[in-house]
């Protein structure tokens, strides 16, 4: 939610600026509502500071200060305080529920959960909400139109799986990611044995940031060192504050075995049985995810990786396509994903939503990175955009803001893929 909708309520107030002097009494990645929910319960806390504009929406770096201080030394920043006597004039608190989004899983966001089944709807209070959605597990948000910290009865959609979207502004959502105990996975293979231990297999390092490439032991080492490279090589040259926000979300990337389904993987397993926005089953209509700040891994099928006889995507790199989901959800600040919407505004107005590269932002940056890394050799889906040239020819806007993202470093998929197009060996 926009930040400056809270800042004049009570003794709270927003200025510019860093807060100068005061001990920090405390630091993390938190939303707006996290932050002032950390300072309401902490009397010592006088007031935080975050670095850029005031119009952020999700998680940002905050400093809790011990004391306030009247002017500012850093003009990037921005700074919420509070004025008066801590123990006599305290602000007005947030309801109790607000206080519960960090924890468990749960995560606030602005507008509506846009896809997923709807288990049941009806008028509640947001307490309520948040109590049956902790006693039915088939729950894992809910959406409502009006404030975010609403008093009284609204009307709630409970929906059945996350969206990392919005669909319009002037709704609000809660989401849950519950993982389920994974104790042993059926395969169908003679290596069924050992696929009892999803684990970390590998990493990518970039500039000190380590991202884990985690799979089932079925897995072939030499399918979890191809992710590795790839992820290396797409973030070679990446900017330096994406890198850091993907950092912070905790991004990995998790390899669906040739044996195995989407599902099997544990952090989407609660996908199971249910269908994307588009109506394709998840375990069978795809071989990979993209990570969100909620459910910040991506995952890829084993036989993508390393273009061996691949049923189901032979002419794409599916790790490309979704680990460039990720970089746009966990990656991006405000501005980015204000540009990148805004870009697929103009594409659309030129192209057919009936291509899937044109059927929302999310699909035109991921299909965009396919062609940015020269990742894809298929028309039917993005208009023949498949080059980095076609880009900069026909999506110029779009074209800026991966050079911005990823960097214009020389390294391009197709020149040392480990297969070639058509899935056979070279």
């Amino acid at each position: 939610m926009p930040w400056s909708d809270h800042f004049d309520c009570g003794s709270w107030r927003f200025r510019n600026g860093a807060l100068a002097v005061g001990g920090d009494l405390k630091a993390g990645w938190l939303s707006w509502a996290e932050a002032r929910a950390v300072c309401e319960r902490n009397t010592a806390i006088h007031g935080f500071m975050w670095m850029d504009g005031f119009e952020l929406e999700g998680r940002v770096f905050i400093v809790f200060k011990g004391k306030d201080h009247p002017s500012s030394d850093n003009p990037g920043w921005s700074s919420v305080i509070f004025h008066g006597d801590r123990n006599i004039d305290l602000p007005v608190p947030l309801p109790g529920w607000f206080n519960n989004f960090s924890r468990d899983g749960w995560q606030y966001k602005r507008g509506a959960l846009v896809a997923g089944k709807d288990i049941k709807e009806g008028w509640c209070s947001l307490a309520g909400a948040y109590d049956v959605c902790k006693a039915v597990p088939a729950i894992h948000g809910f959406t409502w139109v009006g404030e975010p910290n609403a008093q009284g009865q609204v009307y709630i959609y409970f929906k059945g799986k996350d969206h990392p979207h919005n669909d319009d502004p002037t709704w609000n959502s809660v989401i849950l990611h519950r993982v389920p105990t994974v104790t042993k996975l059926q395969c169908d293979s003679a290596d069924s044995q050992q696929c009892d231990l999803y684990s970390v297999r590998g990493a990518a390092c970039v500039r000190g940031v380590v991202i884990s490439i985690c799979s089932y032991p079925c897995v072939e080492e030499r399918a979890v060192s191809e992710v590795v490279r790839v992820v290396e090589s797409m973030l070679s040259s990446v900017h330096g504050d994406v890198l850091a926000r993907m950092h912070q979300c905790g991004c990995t990337v998790g390899i669906i075995g040739r044996c195995q389904k989407t599902s099997d993987m544990p952090p989407h397993s609660y996908l199971k049985g249910y269908k994307t926005s588009d109506g394709r089953c998840f375990d069978q209509g795809t071989r990979g995810l993209g990570g969100t700040k909620a459910i910040p891994v991506t995952t890829v099928g084993e036989e993508n990786v390393m273009m061996e006889r691949d049923a189901y995507f032979p002419f794409e790199s599916i790790l490309v396509h979704e680990f460039g989901h990720m970089v746009m959800n966990c990656g991006f600040d405000w501005k980015q994903e204000k540009r990148i919407h805004s870009i697929y505004q103009d594409a659309s107005k030129n192209y057919s939503a009936s291509l899937y590269m044109f059927s929302n932002a999310e699909e035109l940056w991921a299909n965009g990175t396919q062609a940015w890394f020269h990742a894809i050799n298929r028309v039917d889906v993005n208009a023949g955009i498949k080059t980095r040239y076609d880009l900069q020819a026909q999506l110029p806007a779009l074209a800026d803001l991966m050079g911005e993202v990823y960097g214009n470093g020389q390294w391009r998929y197709e020149e040392d893929m480990p297969g070639t197009w058509a899935g056979r060996r070279r």
